[in-house]
């Protein structure tokens, strides 16, 4: 097989692999034989395609990369002194900088196989299934609970979608079809036709949005962000959000009205729940839960910030490999099950690799946030409004992963985690085919004001 064909079936394989993670979450994951499951043989396979299709070259002038290569080695240092103590339990700690590797092979493959326009068109294809599937496959595990089999040799079910996952994909969703994205894909239609086609979406969408941010605030803030980060970029799409405001809000008011509420295996999903959830976030709540949840959380981060800034974990942390909990002396979480690292993917990053490393996942999540800000900027000046509206796309999608990740365990497994490194190579690719594409641009119009100027000479003359 040609280098370039491997990483033809590469992209093919990561969309499966993607796609598993979107519809059946943490049930997918576990597919395989410990400790090498899925995403270790797909990130395999990757590495595999890019050393022998090539391409590196293709990214080498994006900072990201080398943020994450300065990021990669303060990692290295965090972990390879606890593999003899914590074996694999370091290398699947470490697997929060080290599926990285997915943000560059995605990116070189992208560019190299010159398919970044047609993943935004596969995208479009698949939003369907995506609407339809997430709010039916959490009912489904919500109704069926213990009844889902599960994943054979394991004692992991098939189905195990997490409300605050859940809400980042549909926050995603909603992006692209808030910037009009899906309508690229569209057969041409009357306006009555293309407005009740969105009505019925979006109707399915506010489904989705009202379970799963009920039953999770980082997930209901994701959305909250990614809706901000369109209604900045692209302000005429306000009216799409509209839509979905207007939907969630009626049923929000209907379901006051009748005090509905659908208990789903021992979890409330209801009006008066999702409201709690957003006031908790600014004041103490009247549900006692959601004060101690948050309350939790904010005890163990103080005590992160203290050992780190302000103590002898300042440049190292304590490593990959250390289960924080024990460690930590914050045993239990939310409701006594055991756990490994806080619900927050930036103080697992402090706590693990210290200042240095914290410093540094702050600096390549923010010079990927200015390219992905920098290229909406450059494609509306040159009139690129496609791609202006992908790099709004990108964003939305990007600061839902990240603010979700500040509230849970999340980017910490592979679930989410090679998601969100892919979704990273994703926006480079978008980035460096933009760049292509205004290129070409500006050399089609240096030749054709050379015609014009050759023909304006010939009939002077």
């Amino acid at each position: 097989m040609r280098g370039i064909e491997l990483q033809k079936f590469w992209l093919r394989a990561l969309v499966v692999l993607l796609g598993g993670y979107l519809a059946l979450d943490k049930g997918f994951a576990y597919l395989g034989a410990g400790p090498v499951y899925v995403g270790e043989i797909v990130l395999g396979l990757g590495v595999m395609a890019v050393l022998v299709g090539g391409g590196i070259k293709l990214i080498k002038d994006q900072a990201v990369v080398w943020i994450w290569g300065l990021l990669a080695v303060d990692g290295l240092i965090c972990t390879l002194p606890y593999l003899k103590q914590y074996g694999i339990l370091s290398l699947r700690d470490a697997t929060l900088w080290g599926y990285g590797l997915y943000a560059l092979m995605t990116a070189i493959c992208l560019l190299h196989c010159g398919w970044v326009v047609k993943a935004v068109k596969l995208y479009g294809r698949l939003l369907p299934a995506v609407l339809m599937w997430l709010p039916a496959g959490y009912l489904l595990q919500r109704v069926l609970g213990e009844a889902i089999p599960n994943i054979p040799g394991t004692n992991e079910r098939l189905i195990q979608l997490k409300p605050g996952d859940t809400a980042v994909h549909l926050a995603g969703a909603a992006a692209f079809m808030a910037l009009g994205l899906h309508q690229v894909l569209r057969p041409k239609m009357g306006g009555f036709q293309r407005l009740m086609r969105d009505w019925w979406w979006w109707i399915i969408w506010s489904v989705g949005v009202v379970m799963a941010a009920s039953a999770n605030r980082g997930g209901m803030l994701s959305i909250f962000a990614a809706a901000g980060v369109v209604m900045a970029l692209r302000p005429r799409s306000a009216g799409h959000w509209g839509k979905a405001a207007a939907l969630v809000l009626m049923g929000i008011c209907v379901a006051i009205f009748i005090d509905l509420k659908i208990e789903m295996n021992r979890r409330e999903v209801s009006a008066q729940q999702l409201i709690s959830n957003v006031t908790s976030i600014f004041e103490k709540s009247n549900r006692g839960d959601l004060d101690d949840t948050k309350q939790w959380r904010l005890n163990w981060w103080n005590e992160i910030i203290d050992y780190t800034f302000g103590g002898k974990y300042f440049w190292t942390g304590k490593g990959y490999g250390v289960n924080l909990a024990l460690d930590d002396g914050f045993l239990g979480g939310e409701k006594g099950a055991p756990l490994r690292s806080p619900h927050s993917a930036h103080m697992t990053i402090l706590a693990r690799s210290g200042v240095p490393g914290l410093v540094l996942w702050a600096l390549l999540q923010l010079t990927f946030a200015a390219g992905m800000l920098h290229g909406n900027w450059r494609a509306r000046k040159a009139g690129q409004e496609w791609w202006a509206r992908v790099d709004a796309w990108v964003l939305a999608y990007w600061i839902a992963f990240n603010v979700n990740a500040s509230f849970d365990v999340y980017l910490e497994g592979p679930q989410a985690g090679i998601w969100f490194w892919s979704w990273i190579g994703f926006g480079m690719a978008v980035l460096a085919a933009q760049k292509w594409d205004l290129k070409h641009q500006k050399i089609e119009r240096r030749k054709e004001v050379e015609v014009a100027r050759r023909e304006m000479e010939m009939v002077g003359s």
